[in-house]
């Protein structure tokens, strides 16, 4: 009998299910996705960076759900796709007060 091994996911992937789950429906701009991978790319790299990867994983994964959060939740979402502007005006709220940017 052979064992199934699943793949563990990665932080990324992980910091950019978050993002999309609560996305939900909204369809996402290319730019817009692209911003996002970037997003975490940084958060990622930053995390290498400081090399406490255990310590900030879950403060990560809170600040992209927040981000996300609140992206949905803004009253000027355009209801066709989340755009980049969308992206930005969430991260200039949220980056005063969040380590996400």
């Amino acid at each position: 009998m052979s064992a199934i091994q699943f793949r563990q996911e990665t932080p990324g992937e992980r910091y950019l299910r978050i993002m999309l789950e609560i996305f939900g429906d909204h369809k996402l701009s290319d730019e817009a996705l692209a911003r996002v991978e970037e997003l975490v790319v940084n958060s990622l790299d930053r995390i290498k960076a400081e090399d406490e990867e255990e310590s900030r994983t879950l403060e990560i994964e809170e600040n992209f759900a927040l981000l996300a959060t609140h992206i949905v939740n803004s009253d000027r979402l355009d209801e066709s796709a989340i755009r980049l502007e969308d992206i930005e005006r969430a991260l200039g709220a949220l980056c005063p007060l969040y380590p996400i940017c």
